[in-house]
């Protein structure tokens, strides 16, 4: 189940970041055009309804994994953290271009919430692992509610995460 949970919290992520560009850029490219008219009939609530319901697949994945993890995965979740830099700055950065025109800043602020919900999937698998330090006392407490309470903001998550992982080498 961790392997499973680790792709889909990138794999939401990644299409996230990837479905303004599927989006904007059909018209201009052949093949996205042809995905568009076959696949969805041009009606963009068809992807935006799949991926909101991967992403709500996996968020519900996320709390049972948090729940019943037996498994220590302090790597895993490490380099799902990782893996997903790139996607949060191309996220990021796709955010800032739709903020120039008045057309497509709710783009921006609807990207900048699939964002953080991914962040919060990801910090949801954080605190398990975080869980299991804490339960072979690699790991205080006060560190288990201090790393936690990081994994749910952006860039101390990955922090966090990486500092976890060398505590848990070390032991």
């Amino acid at each position: 189940m961790k392997k499973i949970i680790c792709t889909l919290n990138v794999l939401c992520l990644y299409l996230i970041t990837i479905f303004p560009f599927f989006t904007f850029l059909s018209s201009k490219v052949k093949f996205l055009d042809t995905i568009w008219e076959k696949v969805f009939d041009y009606n963009a609530y068809i992807p935006m309804g799949i991926l909101l319901g991967l992403v709500l697949i996996t968020f519900i994945l996320n709390i049972v994994f948090l729940i019943k993890n037996k498994d220590n995965n302090v790597k895993s979740n490490m380099i799902v953290k990782l893996v997903n830099i790139p996607a949060y700055i191309v996220l990021f950065l796709t955010s800032i271009a739709c903020l120039f025109t008045i057309f497509t800043f709710i783009i921006s602020f609807l990207l900048g919430i699939f964002g953080y919900i991914c962040l919060i999937m990801t910090g949801l698998y954080a605190i398990s692992s975080y869980k299991k330090l804490k339960d072979n006392n690699i790991i205080s407490k006060k560190e288990f509610i201090i790393y936690s309470i990081l994994s749910f903001i952006y860039i101390s998550d990955i922090v966090v995460s990486i500092i976890a992982y060398k505590k848990y080498k070390r032991e």
